[in-house]
């Protein structure tokens, strides 16, 4: 009684991709529950609970698979303004000045020029502003610092963010690429492990981690997939011979605390979290995807396989039901080659669909067609050649 409750669900589009890959019944009945709770009470008709969602604009059009939602959503929309470019510069100079440090008046006007036209300018500018106040402070100063702030009357040395800083960096469209390109060029050096272990290896962990944590939804956009640890594991285990006497999560943990560090919070949960098989892992925000050529490609390839078990299962479907033949020629060679180089799992698989046993069966019984047709016609040419040097003996 005369309590008022403000519930705020954050990152509504996550709903989304839970109702396409999880439990529909489950992501309705949240709807559902949310449209209820902010309905005025039939007792004393006040309202008593007030709920905000907040969400990306370009997923509104899919609020439609919710009966209800989107007409709940049309009582209080408000789509955020873009920041105007006085309010951009206070966000740049104006926390430097909070913490002793001082933004370059012309680098000010630089980040304002390159973010005026980018979609993930905040984020991007949030990252750039962070690489260059850590390189603002000579190395080895840093303990001074924390030093002299502690002492009343010493001068502190004043960070001072300039163009050089920029440039260093990458600039704004290439200083995320850069700084994530650099920790993976070293994985070797930065991964705490108690012997040596293969760069290459390393290497190619990382890159299953990512592509775990990042798909292309039925509208083409690039998101975010969260899965849980010990599921990224089978697929590493899946692709990579793993040499100790550890479960296999373990063993990548050390990959994943990479990219999980202050400075570098590219995955989530961050730092000092302690990680088990169960923990969800997910990347910290889209514009990694987007602005990381590396994991860009990635996200390609990784949606170029998912595409070619969609059509692989549809097809196992469709034969399952006599309604289609084995596949044969190119698109064997192309699913033979994917499987080999792809080594899908039934837990990567359960994502896009839940046929994955008659998936693979199709694919065995494709590729036993095939050999047993190339052997039935390498008899036959056999054959054929046999019979020619008996006619040219007879005639001669």
């Amino acid at each position: 009684p005369d309590t008022t409750l403000l519930l705020i669900v954050d990152q509504f589009e996550e709903l989304f991709r839970y109702y396409q890959q999880g439990d529909k019944h489950d992501a309705a009945a949240f709807v559902q529950l949310l449209l209820d709770s902010s309905k005025a009470s039939p007792v004393n008709q006040e309202h008593r609970i007030y709920i905000v969602i907040t969400m990306r604009s370009d997923f509104i059009g899919d609020c439609a698979w919710f009966q209800g939602l989107p007409e709940a959503i049309n009582q209080g929309l408000f789509l955020t303004p873009r920041l105007t470019r006085e309010q951009l510069r206070l966000a740049i100079a104006k926390p430097a000045l909070v913490f002793g440090g001082e933004v370059e008046p012309s680098l000010v006007n630089q980040l304002l020029n390159d973010s005026h036209d980018e979609p993930d300018q905040l984020p991007l500018l949030q990252h750039a502003l962070m690489r260059q106040w850590d390189r603002a402070l000579p190395q080895g100063l840093e303990q001074l610092h924390e030093d002299l702030s502690k002492m009343a009357n010493r001068p502190v040395p004043k960070r001072m963010l300039t163009l050089a800083h920029y440039k260093d960096i990458g600039e704004l469209k290439k200083a995320l690429s850069q700084h994530a390109d650099d920790i993976y060029e070293k994985l070797d050096k930065r991964v705490a492990l108690d012997k040596p272990q293969n760069k290459s290896e390393l290497q190619k962990m990382a890159e299953i981690v990512f592509r775990c944590l990042c798909e292309r939804d039925s509208n083409q956009r690039d998101i975010r997939r969260p899965v849980k640890l010990e599921e990224i594991a089978k697929r590493v285990e899946k692709q990579i011979t793993l040499a100790e006497h550890r479960p296999s999560w373990q063993q990548i943990i050390p990959v994943v605390n990479v990219f999980r560090q202050p400075g570098r919070y590219f995955l989530t949960p961050p730092l000092p979290m302690q990680l088990k098989p169960d923990t969800i892992i997910d990347i910290s925000h889209e514009s990694l995807i987007h602005y990381w050529q590396r994991l860009n490609k990635w996200a390609e390839q990784e949606a170029k396989s998912v595409e070619m078990y969609r059509r692989l299962e549809d097809s196992a479907r469709r034969w399952a039901q006599n309604q289609a033949a084995l596949w044969q020629s190119q698109d064997l060679q192309m699913a033979l080659a994917w499987r080999e180089k792809e080594q899908p799992t039934a837990e990567w698989a359960s994502y896009y669909g839940p046929d994955f046993e008659l998936a693979m069966q199709f694919l065995t019984a494709s590729e036993l067609a095939q050999q047993q047709q190339e052997q039935a016609q390498e008899i036959k040419r056999q054959q054929a050649l046999k019979q020619a040097r008996q006619q040219k003996i007879w005639a001669l």
